[in-house]
């Protein structure tokens, strides 16, 4: 295996280099930032040989590439959440995997950057059925194999609201109204740093009407 090959399936990235080539020709210079931009170059050859002491800062630059469009995410056929229903549970199987684009470059070993996809979660919009207008408590709950990031998302407009909780015990719960908006709820688990992917995410999603005294 070489460097460059071996340095892709160090991070787990998910797809290869080549399959990548259309979205990097899309991708100039210009669209770096200026750190990148002042560290895309090549180190002299000193810098790279591990029999020579001097130290070279910088060898290797991974980051989320500017300008390069991720993985769009495609909502799937499911059935809805029903306002006051049964609580509905959630795995990862449910959900759709979730892919970033970075870029990484070794400046001892690569003439240029490359861009690749990385495995960071999962996510899917889930129907929610019954929001008229009414006070309704919105509750997500659940487990994962790792320590990830959760966000639950609904509403539009300055209706929109949105939960957050991170850890392997999840739970947000909040008492809101969405003026009627509430149709289309995302839910979406994310790492910022490499995860396997089959990590385990198990949710269950209520959506009621709190109780009147």
């Amino acid at each position: 295996m070489n460097k460059i090959n071996y340095l892709l399936a160090s991070l787990g990235l998910v797809m290869s280099v080549g399959a990548t080539a259309n979205t990097t020709e899309q991708t100039s210079a210009a669209e770096l930032t200026p750190y990148q931009l002042d560290n895309l170059q090549r180190l002299p050859p000193e810098c790279c040989d591990p029999r020579n002491p001097r130290i070279c800062s910088g060898p290797y630059i991974r980051s989320s590439a500017e300008g390069v469009e991720p993985e769009r995410f495609t909502a799937q056929s499911v059935e809805p959440v029903h306002v006051g229903g049964a609580r509905y549970p959630i795995t990862a199987d449910d959900m759709q995997p979730l892919y970033e684009t970075e870029m990484i470059f070794d400046r001892c070993f690569m003439t240029e950057p490359q861009y690749v996809q990385v495995f960071r979660g999962f996510e899917m919009n889930l129907p929610v059925a019954g929001d008229y207008g009414q006070d309704l408590i919105f509750e997500v709950t659940g487990r994962v194999g790792r320590a990830l990031d959760l966000s639950v998302t609904c509403g539009l407009g300055e209706h929109t609201f949105t939960l957050r909780d991170s850890g392997t015990k999840l739970l947000v719960s909040r008492r809101l109204n969405t003026y009627g908006t509430c149709s289309n709820m995302h839910i979406k688990v994310r790492s910022s740093s490499y995860i396997p992917r089959n990590v385990s995410v198990d949710l269950t999603v209520a959506v009621y009407t709190p109780l009147q005294f």
